[in-house]
């Protein structure tokens, strides 16, 4: 998924049978069922998840900073069509 700028994207995975098999199912699910299930993200569900998530990839790197820390992600996107002076 490295890459994808859209959910459409995923339909790229379902011919991967390498893939299939590395993660030992028999086919990878349509983009709907993708999209589906990302939408089960709420606010809440994510605050409950993101600090053990962090604990546990970050603890063989480094000790967890005791003010906490934060992630910043940006999905800015800017789009540039026609003649346009100085894009």
């Amino acid at each position: 998924m490295a890459g994808a700028r859209r959910l459409a994207h995923t339909d790229r995975l379902r011919a991967g049978k390498a893939l299939h098999s590395l993660l030992d199912i028999k086919r990878f699910p349509g983009t709907d069922i993708v999209r589906d299930h990302f939408t089960r993200f709420r606010q809440g569900y994510l605050g409950e998840f993101q600090c053990p998530f962090w604990k546990c990839l970050l603890a063989p790197c480094w000790s967890m900073p005791s003010e906490g820390f934060s992630l910043d992600l940006d999905s800015t996107v800017f789009q540039r069509s026609g003649s346009q002076k100085g894009a």
